[in-house]
Formats: structure tokens, C-alpha cells, sequence
């Protein structure tokens, strides 16, 4: 399905962050909705209403679905912009009931609150209960919005506590990666380093949201650390015709692991997101030339045929 007909959210119409003040109300910056979440990511519910994920084919276990904290804290901003679209109370419930999840289900440890991902990820070399800089980023996105609705300073300190993990590195069980480019914040803390484009972003997005929505000075610092190794990379990830999804071949010397056309529209839509936080034309630039890619026949092809190969 991802060749015939990718998933694609857009930015939200309203997401203007600029055009905010502290502790008010902002749509997530992709145009997540329930209904979508539920349909292109084939999400199942359980009997309290909390979505779940099935396990990625790799997935070295045999239980089927798993609690994702990146798909609950996606559904809970889904649940957000419905609310602001729509204003139906239910969605609101919809959106209380999963940020209560993920503050109910999160470890407070040596390096902060984490959300452990109860699956695992052999292509990473990641076993049961990783961490990841990307449900980090998410779950900021749902904090802050939710201390937004009801003021509730334990969202603060979670969030405070989340970020603790962005300071660590990948070697001492962190997500901090230290590279040539600057530290940058790992989806996938594995080693060699993978450098996933999307879910460095994510993180950045969530930590301007915290920052944002809530005046933290040290989501600001992180936020402003991260972009700068973010604007340095972005040359690396932009592989001629296509996009990279990550950078494991710069270290592993493998074939390079091109985008599918669903993460290639994804990145083109969190450049336009970057735009917006930045007011940069830079991302802009990025964000016009992704889409070029995608519409190009030549990197099309060229990028499934390297997946291809991968595989034989």
C-alpha cells in the first residue's frame, strides 16, 4: 500500500506556534485525527479504550499486539485536534484517557522517565523494552498540551523528568548520540549509530512543544542543541534523488536505507513543520525539495530497488 497509495497527514492548518502565547491551546503540528490513526496504522482497541499496535514482522516474540507509547501518545494528539476542530467533549476524553495511560505506564529511573517500548527491533539490534528519543518526543507533545487543559504541575514534572534520558548517552543506556555533525537525539539507540531522520524531528517537535506550551528552560536548551546538529546533517539524509531514512550505512558500509514514499512524504511534512517553529527558509527549501523527490519517477524507482536489493 505504501507504493499505490502512501500515508500522508499534512501540517495542521492551524498549527501557527508563533501566533501563541504561553499556556494556550495549539494543535500537534501533524494533522493527526483518531479516525486516521486507526485506519492507516490498523490500530486495535482494548476494552478501557486504549489503542494497541501489532508487532512489527520482525518482532522476535509471539504475542501479536503490543502497547506502543509512540501509537498512544500519535492517537492522544489525534484526539487533541479533533477536540480543537470539533469541540466535542468526547474527543477530549479520548485525548485525558491516553495522556493518563502514559503517565500511569511510564519508569522513573536512574536517567529520568522513560517510556519503554514493549517490543523489539532486530533490524537495530534492540531488544524487549527499548527506549527512544521518538516516544521522548511524543509524549512531551501530550504533556504539554494536556498541563495546557488542566494545569496540573505533576505533567511538569514528568515532562522535566522526561527529558533527563536526551542527556544521556546511547553507551550509557541514554539516547544521546555524540557525531561528527553534533549531538543528535537517536529513535533507535543502538550501536553503530542508526540516525533516524523522522524520529530525531519528532523529538525536536516535542521538545518545542514542551518548551512552548510550558516555559521549560531546559526543553529550550535541548531544543536549540538538537536543531543545530539537525540543520548540519540534513545533507547527509538528502540522498540525491531520495531521502535517506537513516544513516547506518555511513558506519556499517551497507547499502543505504533509501525512504519509502510514506516517510519521504513525512519528511517533507515535519520540514514544513521545522519552517513553522523556525520561521528558517532553509526548512522550507527542504521541505518544497522533498516533494520534488517524491514526484521524481527516476528516485521512485531507484529507491525500491535498493530496498529490493536488500532483501536478495
Amino acid at each position: 500500500m505504501d507504493v499505490i497509495s502512501p500515508n500522508r497527514f499534512f501540517v495542521s492548518e492551524a498549527y501557527k506556534p508563533h501566533d501563541v502565547e504561553l499556556n494556550k491551546k495549539i494543535p500537534y503540528q501533524l494533522d493527526y485525527t483518531t479516525k486516521g490513526m486507526v485506519k492507516y496504522y490498523r490500530l486495535g482497541v482494548d476494552d478501557e479504550g486504549i489503542v494497541m499496535m501489532s508487532h512489527y514482522v520482525d518482532h522476535d516474540g509471539s504475542d501479536t499486539h503490543y502497547y506502543s507509547p509512540v501509537k498512544i501518545a500519535h492517537y492522544a494528539l489525534g484526539a487533541y485536534n479533533d477536540y480543537l476542530k470539533d469541540s466535542n467533549i468526547e474527543n477530549l476524553h479520548k485525548f485525558h484517557s491516553h495522556l493518563n495511560w502514559l503517565v500511569n505506564n511510564s519508569s522513573k529511573e536512574s536517567f529520568g522517565r522513560i517510556w519503554r517500548v514493549p517490543s523489539t527491533n532486530p533490524k537495530y539490534e534492540l531488544e524487549m523494552n527499548y527506549i527512544s528519543a521518538i516516544s521522548q518526543g511524543l509524549v512531551l507533545s501530550v504533556l504539554a498540551r494536556g498541563f495546557v487543559e488542566c494545569s496540573d504541575t505533576k505533567l511538569l514534572e514528568v515532562g522535566e523528568e522526561a527529558l533527563k534520558s536526551l542527556t544521556v548517552s546511547v553507551e550509557n543506556g541514554g539516547l544521546l548520540a555524540s557525531t561528527r555533525w553534533g549531538p543528535s537525539f537517536e529513535e533507535y539507540p543502538c550501536l553503530p549509530y542508526s540516525h533516524v531522520m523522522n524520529g530525531f524531528v519528532f523529538c525536536l517537535t516535542g521538545l518545542d512543544d514542551f518548551h512552548r506550551l510550558t516555559g521549560s528552560v531546559e526543553a529550550k536548551r535541548l531544543f536549540d542543541l538538537g536543531l543545530k546538529t539537525f540543520r548540519n546533517m540534513t545533507s547527509v539524509w538528502f540522498d540525491g534523488s531520495w531521502a535517506r531514512y537513516d544513516l547506518r550505512d555511513l558506519y556499517t558500509k551497507d547499502i543505504p536505507n533509501l525512504a519509502t514514499r510514506h516517510y519521504q512524504y513525512l519528511h517533507a511534512d515535519q520540514m514544513l513543520g521545522m519552517y513553522c517553529i523556525t520561521e528558517d527558509l532553509f526548512y522550507l527549501e527542504l521541505y518544497r525539495k522533498f516533494l520534488r523527490q517524491v514526484r521524481n519517477p527516476i528516485g521512485f524507482i531507484r529507491a525500491y530497488w535498493s530496498k529490493l536489493r536488500k532483501f536478495v
